[in-house]
């Protein structure tokens, strides 16, 4: 059958006038789904009068091998493809392959969740991005830690080896003081020997003076 070029390639034969009730639940729920997945498609109506062509193509070309008997709507085809019938489009939306059915679902359009689980996927990726984030600020913070306790502890050894250090400094210089300071007192002890003595010579000269001075008197 020739087909506009603004048509959709999918193509579902139905039957709006039909005694049979099982196939009309079976057009109705057809529409209904493809309807709600905004899923684009032209219907051909081969009950409705001018489309006995329509009809008979679809008689000719929807030969189903799992299927015998006449082909009866709903019928699915892809462009002039044949695609199959209502059982083979509920097992697919049974089986969450009605893209693969159809051959041109969008990919934005789900049926039964089965775009949510990439969605479910990338969350838990980034949740594991966040726990590895996690993880890796935890040992960045324990690596700072140890090395802050290592620098404390360099910080205590040092301050230690200054002030053995301070100790050394202080004991050399009491004994280097220690010398000069006796030094000084062995000076002082002989400065004041020295006056002593030199007091001691101007006592004896005094006497030897005063002797002299007696002997004269006792002349005359």
């Amino acid at each position: 059958m020739a087909s506009s070029s603004l048509d959709p390639p999918l193509k579902v034969y139905t039957a709006s006038i039909v005694g049979n009730t099982e196939i009309r639940k079976q057009v109705q729920r057809t529409l209904f789904i493809l309807q709600s997945l905004n899923v684009p498609f032209k219907e051909i109506d081969i009950t409705q009068r001018g489309n006995q062509e329509h009809r008979s193509f679809m008689q000719e070309h929807a030969i189903n091998k799992r299927h015998k008997g006449v082909p009866l709507p709903p019928q699915f085809f892809h462009n002039d493809d044949y695609i199959g019938n209502y059982v083979d489009f509920e097992e697919a939306v049974e089986e969450n392959e009605i893209a693969t059915f159809l051959k041109l679902i969008p990919s934005s359009t789900s049926v039964k969740g089965s775009s949510a689980e990439p969605e479910d996927e990338e969350g838990d990726d980034d949740e594991e991005e966040d726990e590895e984030g996690e993880d890796e600020e935890e040992d960045e913070d324990e690596a700072e830690g140890d090395e802050q306790e290592g620098d404390e502890a360099e910080d205590e050894e040092g301050d230690e080896e200054g002030d053995e250090e301070e100790d050394k400094e202080n004991a050399v210089t009491v004994t280097l003081r220690r010398p000069e300071a006796a030094k000084e007192e062995e000076k002082a002890e002989d400065e004041e020997e020295g006056e002593g003595e030199d007091e001691e010579e101007y006592e004896d000269e005094g006497e030897e003076e005063e002797e002299d001075e007696e002997e004269p008197e006792e002349e005359e």
